[in-house]
């Protein structure tokens, strides 16, 4: 006897009353022909839930737009009128099919036949449905408890979740798309592979709406019934990592490099994996050289894989952005990423970002106003928007955006930071002073403080607070080494703040020997000329005289005017003339 194929199986299992068996089956077929119109019926009689049933009838008329048991099944199941008589769908073996054939042959002597078989099938059908309502509510895995019912509505796809340096916020008075104008348009996922499970497109709703647990819980469902997939070990990769659970964020990636060698988001995965593993346990500590290098051979082959992935050459020159300091080589990977990504905000962002650093004012606001075209609703574009403005000196545009930005994030340290600098930057001293000190430390995120710092100290310096100056300096040079001039510049003018000129002209004296070794005139000059006030206020007339001399006889492009006649005032005072007798 010929052995019966997994097809034959299938159907005897569901003439049998074994739906789990009929379903296992059904899967392993679907796998091998995702298009097989008859196998996606036959699923949607075996399915667990409405949904899936729903979700097989619908991949049904996707190929046959005209099917007519599909048309009929969503009907019933979504609670509308059936466009035809309904008929169940036929899954006898063929020899009973003839038998019936033979009876149906005289409908005009048996018209109550067709009707009977009519209602027998309708009631079929609804009895096959509670019954795999049950059978599904009996062995379904409760292990994370109930979750809540999720309404399928078809949509544009979603955006691929993307690791950002900014947190999620939660708009306050009202959400920010409805005081706007326009709508985000969400890029196509990069990964598209089409799976028969519910629990796949649950997983990637829960990924998109920051659902951790559930997103883990369902793609760790579909590997239990579908076995290892590469791109669903991704997505569980995605899920792990941002609940923080590195190790299995880890091992879900190197499993889906394990199952596909050749599958390059698995090496993007990593990649990201081990930056924010390392960001979570050490936090504001430079990147290891070794690591660093780890990383950026992981970016590579993820784009040498799949050189048409644009969240990988997004991700590529983030990286270079913010652990690199490297605008210029992050450009070349943004780019790359524009071209397949077009219309991206994120891509603008960084773009703008990246122009920024390199004082490029002009592109980066040509970039962040695409940003902010493409995507209203991202707050961080109005920060940075904020910042660009500031350095273009353009305080009414900078306003504008600082206003959108903190309406939603009040208290937020970066949003504190720039709206001190825009008060700064509009006079308003005391103003300024009074934002920056109102961002707690331990709130603020890592990369902050230095800037924080820096902001205080020079804040102190100019309104008259020397002690304060100095302890907030000495956390600027901390934190950025003892060979660091701009942080010894910095440590110096603090002491001269705080009525210490002699303390003031260690730090200067230091930076003036280390420019003139390293031929950097610009830094020589700036130290020399805190190096002349500090001399001068310590009274040491003749080596200040000779550091103002060479401050007025230096190039015009190293040494502003106001030092020139500073220099001049001091070597050459004004002789008061007798008044007459």
């Amino acid at each position: 006897m010929a052995q019966k194929t997994t097809w034959e199986q299938a159907q005897e299992a569901l003439a049998q009353g074994d739906y789990a068996e009929a379903r296992r089956l059904i899967l392993r077929l679907l796998r091998r022909e995702p298009e097989n119109v008859e196998y996606l019926l036959f699923f949607s009689a075996v399915a667990q839930n409405d949904k899936e049933r729903i979700q097989a009838l619908q991949q049904v008329l996707r190929i046959e737009p005209n099917n007519p048991e599909a048309r009929r099944g969503l009907a019933f199941f979504q609670g509308a009128e059936p466009p035809e008589i309904p008929v169940s769908i036929d899954l006898r073996p063929q020899w009973e099919k003839g038998l019936l054939q033979t009876a149906e042959e005289e409908p005009q002597r048996r018209p109550w036949r067709a009707y009977g078989l009519a209602a027998a099938a309708l009631l079929g059908l609804v009895l096959l449905m509670l019954a795999g309502r049950a059978a599904w509510e009996a062995v379904r895995p409760r292990r994370l408890g109930t979750i809540g019912k999720i309404t399928i509505v078809p949509t544009t796809p979603g955006p691929t979740a993307t690791w950002t340096p900014t947190p999620r916020f939660t708009p306050t008075p009202i959400p920010l798309e409805m005081l706007l104008e326009a709508t985000y348009t969400p890029t196509p996922r990069y990964i598209q592979t089409p799976h028969p499970f519910e629990s796949y497109r649950q997983g990637l709703r829960a990924l998109e709406k920051g659902d951790w647990e559930k997103a883990i819980y369902y793609f760790e469902d579909v590997l239990k019934l579908e076995g290892p997939t590469a791109d669903v070990y991704f997505y569980l990769c995605a899920a792990h990592r941002q609940a923080g659970n590195w190790e299995e964020a880890l091992q879900a990636c190197q499993r889906a490099a394990q199952v596909d060698p050749n599958f390059g988001p698995a090496y993007l995965g990593l990649a990201l994996t081990e930056l924010t593993r390392y960001e979570a346990l050490q936090p504001g500590k430079p990147l290891p050289e070794h690591l660093r290098r780890k990383v950026e051979t992981l970016f590579q082959k993820a784009t040498t894989l799949a050189p048409d992935h644009g969240e990988a050459y997004l991700h590529w020159g983030i990286f270079r952005l913010r652990y690199a300091q490297d605008p210029e080589t992050a450009l070349q990977a943004l780019e790359q990423a524009e071209a397949l990504l077009p219309g991206s905000p994120q891509v603008a962002y960084w773009k703008a970002t990246a122009y920024l650093q390199l004082g490029e004012w002009e592109k980066a606001r040509e970039a962040i106003q695409q940003a902010l075209e493409a995507d209203i609703t991202h707050l961080p574009t109005y920060l940075l928007f904020a910042q660009i403005a500031l350095a273009q000196e353009d305080l009414k545009t900078a306003a504008e955006m600082l206003e959108t930005y903190r309406r939603y994030r009040p208290n937020d340290p970066r949003g504190l930071l720039a709206a001190g600098e825009l008060a700064w930057a509009q006079g308003k001293r005391e103003e300024a002073l009074s934002l920056w000190e109102s961002i707690h430390e331990e709130q603020a995120p890592p990369d902050v403080l230095p800037h924080l710092w820096q902001r205080l100290a020079e804040a102190y310096i100019a309104l008259g607070q020397g002690q304060k100056a100095v302890d907030t300096a000495l956390k600027v040079l901390k934190h950025r080494g003892e060979n660091d001039p701009q942080a010894l510049l910095l440590m110096g003018r603090a002491w001269m703040a705080a009525d210490k000129p002699g303390n003031a002209y260690e730090f200067f004296h230091a930076v003036v020997l280390r420019a003139k070794n390293a031929q950097d005139l610009p830094l020589y000059y700036t130290a020399l000329y805190w190096r002349a006030k500090a001399l001068a206020a310590l009274n040491e007339r003749a080596a200040a005289r000779r550091d103002w001399k060479e401050i007025l006889e230096a190039p015009e492009e190293y040494v502003p005017e106001a030092w020139k006649e500073e220099a001049q005032a001091y070597l050459f005072p004004a002789t008061a003339t007798p008044s007459p007798t």
